[in-house]
This record gives structure tokens, sequence and C-alpha cells, in this order.
């Protein structure tokens, strides 16, 4: 008995009338060194070990001995109190069934607290069939409180939605009340209550956030619900740090607004960005365009060579051909000469080295024809052939010295003959017929001479 009126004096003298946690003193647990992490269970009858001290993080007084376990569960109506003793830490046998969950907080004789641990869950011994422990020790007896929410009753295991109100009201019992809010992993909060009016408390606990809720009166009768949860249903003004004036915030209708506005710049944004990629594509496709036409137009010389080209035929009919010609020079070597100054002859050649133009032809032509610097053009033949030769001798009105320049397989640009007469000839040869010879004979193998038999 002495026990509980020093728990409650306690309790009383650290209680306030305002929702402000507790600092807390010293920190406790009871997690086993064989876990890395905490496992939340316990088996029945399981004996623990707590230890607690004070840290550089504890910010609440120092906490003087004895010390008191204050423990919620979910089977039970009320808290159990159990001394701890005066030392640093203690064993004690949870004997709660499986599926009961429990919750552990720790004063000190002051009131001051080491907070609240994590809710844990009983399981089944698994090493005992039938475990035995000492019970904790009942109260003297439960305290009637009703407690409303917003839409009725509370539920022992009920959500209720964050930033609103839990209304407490004592229905028997002794005046003072203390009122203990204590969250999980949480400092507790306390709240005096003079008399059996109605005392409010604003859930003021982020969504999902687990708690249990106690009474205790001066004779030392409790009464506890929980777990509780803290829902999301309701307003989060109550969750700010400090106080939140009224006239504070965005209303709904600036918040559209602003909205609206932001969703419309952000499209604007997007449209400018959009057109100055196109824009800058149409701009490098342009520029590549006029630089391939510069490029075709005119070539690292300076000049666009065009040359008249007379293809050779039958009938000698005359066909003009326009080649982009460019001349091959040594490093070093000057332009001398365009193509123009050739084929028209208005134009006197430059000084400079000479220059010789190949032009390549298909189509049954001669392979090619190649253009001297003062215009001769001259024709590669094809190989000559001896009974074609002879025809073209026997023909009349043609010479040997027409269809060879002279000796030589090529003409020769010395002798400079009109160009009408060197095509003509060249049509003339490349069109005759061609004949073949008689098939050679296989060489037979030599034998040596034989001497014909003498006779007798």
């Amino acid at each position: 008995m002495l026990i509980y009126e020093l728990i409650w004096l306690c309790l009383a003298s650290v209680a306030v009338a305002s929702s402000a946690f507790m600092d807390q003193s010293f920190f406790f647990d009871y997690v086993p060194n064989s876990q890395t992490v905490p496992v939340p269970v316990t088996s029945q009858c399981e004996t623990i070990n707590i230890s607690w001290e004070r840290t550089s993080g504890s910010t609440g007084p120092n906490p003087s001995a004895p010390y008191f376990l204050q423990i919620y569960t979910s089977a039970f109506v009320f808290p159990f109190i159990v001394e701890a003793g005066s030392s640093l830490s203690f064993d004690w046998q949870v004997p709660f069934g499986p599926g009961t969950i429990y919750q552990m907080c720790m004063f000190d004789k002051n009131g001051y607290t080491g907070g609240c641990q994590a809710m844990y869950t009983m399981i089944a011994n698994t090493t005992v069939n039938e475990p035995t422990c000492a019970n904790a020790s009942f109260p003297l007896g439960p305290l009637d409180i009703d407690a409303q929410v917003e839409d009725g009753p509370l539920s022992m295991y009920g959500w209720v939605n964050q930033c609103t109100d839990i209304a407490i009201t004592p229905k028997n019992g002794t005046p003072p009340y203390i009122l203990t809010i204590a969250p999980s992993s949480h400092p507790p909060l306390n709240i005096t209550m003079n008399d059996m009016s109605t005392v409010n408390w604003t859930v003021d606990l982020s969504w999902a956030s687990p708690f249990f809720i106690s009474v205790v009166d001066s004779e030392f009768n409790r009464w506890s619900y929980g777990p509780l949860h803290s829902g999301g249903n309701g307003p989060t003004g109550c969750l700010a740090l400090g106080d939140i004036p009224a006239s504070s915030g965005v209303s709904s209708g600036a918040a559209a607004g602003i909205g609206l506005g932001g969703a419309t710049a952000g499209a604007l944004l997007g449209i400018a960005v959009a057109w100055f990629i196109f824009r800058r594509r149409e701009h490098s496709r342009l520029s590549q365009s006029s630089s391939m036409d510069h490029f075709h137009s005119n070539n690292s010389f300076g000049h666009t060579p065009r040359m008249p080209m007379e293809s050779l035929s039958s009938n000698a009919t005359s066909m003009s051909h326009q080649y982009h010609v460019e001349p091959f020079r040594m490093p070093g070597d000057a332009p001398s000469l365009t193509p123009n100054d050739m084929g028209g002859g208005s134009t006197s050649p430059t000084a400079g080295r000479g220059s010789v133009y190949v032009v390549h032809h298909d189509g049954g032509r001669a392979p090619v024809t190649v253009y001297h610097q003062d215009g001769t053009e001259v024709v590669e033949l094809p190989p000559r052939y001896a009974n074609a030769e002879e025809n073209m001798s026997r023909r009349p009105g043609t010479s040997q010295s027409d269809i060879t320049g002279s000796g030589s397989d090529t003409i020769n640009s010395s002798s400079d003959p009109p160009r009408s007469a060197v095509t003509q000839n060249a049509a003339d040869f490349l069109n005759q017929p061609r004949q073949t010879g008689p098939a050679p004979k296989k060489a037979s193998p030599l034998r040596p001479n034989r001497r014909p038999p003498s006779g007798p």
C-alpha cells in the first residue's frame, strides 16, 4: 500500500495540465544481447533482463531509486505496477498468456520517467509444456471511466483521428486523478485532474502511432485502454510545433489558383522549349544543305571544271555530256587551267604545269578519253588484231597512218590532226566486224626419227 501511495505522489508531482510529453531522465531496454535486431515477442513466463542508465541524451532531472515498471496490456483494463529495485538492472518473468500485447514504461521514485518501450507480443513457451511463473499484482479495484470521442464511446482498441479529442470523465474513485498517455517508444504524458470534471486530450500523434491511455486516483485505483492508434482522417494543425494562428495558411481557392497557374506556366515553358529545339534542328538542317550545295558548286581549287564530251558511235551521232572533273595535282601545284578554257578555247591557259583529264566511259564506248592541257582529245583504243588491220587497209580511202597515227598505238598530240577526223577514224575502227581465225592445232609430241627397216 505504501508503494502505491508513493507512486501516486510521484506521478502527481510531475503531472501538468498541458499536452507536453515528459523529458526522459534515463533510458532502459530489455533486448537480449543475442538479437542484433530486436524481435518484439516474448515467450510465456520467459525471464527478461531489464537494464537502464542515464546517457547524454537524457534531458530530464537525475533519476533516484527505487524504480518502478508500469506495464499496459491488451488483456486487462488496468495497468500493472512492478517494483524494479534500486540497482540498474532487474530480471522479471512475463506472466501474460500467448497473444497478449504488452508495453512497458518506467519511472523512478520522483516520477521521472525512462520512457516507454515498443509493444511486444506474447507467444507460447516452446521449451516447457506447462510454464509457471508468479502473477503480477492486481489493483485494489478498477475505476469507472467514461471515455468519449467525436463519434461516440471510445473503443478499447480503437483508432482515434489525429488532432481530435478524447474526453475522460471519472465516475468513481477519489480525486485528484492522473491521466497518463503512453505512446510506444516515446516518453509518456501526465495530466492532473483535480475533480471529476471532464478533461479533453487532443490526439497530437502522427498517423498510425500506437498508444495506451490510463487513469489512477488518489486511492490507487486504476483504469486503462489500449492499444489505441492515431487515425489519419483528422486535421493536422496540432502536429506542428508551436501555435498556428487561425489566419495563417493558404485558402483552398488560392491553392487551386496556384496549381492552375503552375500548370499553365509549365505548359508554356514546354511549348517554348519545343519551339527552340525545332528551330535549332531546322537551322542545322539548312546549314548542312547549304554546305553541300556550296561543295558541289565550288571545289577546293576555287573553280568549276566543265568540259564537253562527244560520244563515239557507228553513225557518228554526237551527244554533249557535262562532267565535273577535278584534275589530279601533286601537293603544292597551283591550278593553271580551267576546263572551260580547254573546251571553248576562248581563254588562253594560265602559266603553270600542264594537266591531263581522264574521263571513263561505259555502255560499250571507248574505255577512257584523255584531254590534254591544250584541248587535244586522245582516245585510248583497244588492242589491234591482225585480220582487222588487213581489212582496214583494204578499205578505200583508209590508210595505215590514219589508224595508228604514224605507227603509234595512240594519236600523237604533236601532229594535231582535226578532232573530227580522229573521232571518225576511231569510230570506224571500233565498229569493224571482228573475224576469227582458224583454231590452232594441237601440237603433236616429238618423236625420234626412226630409220625404216632395211631388207636383207
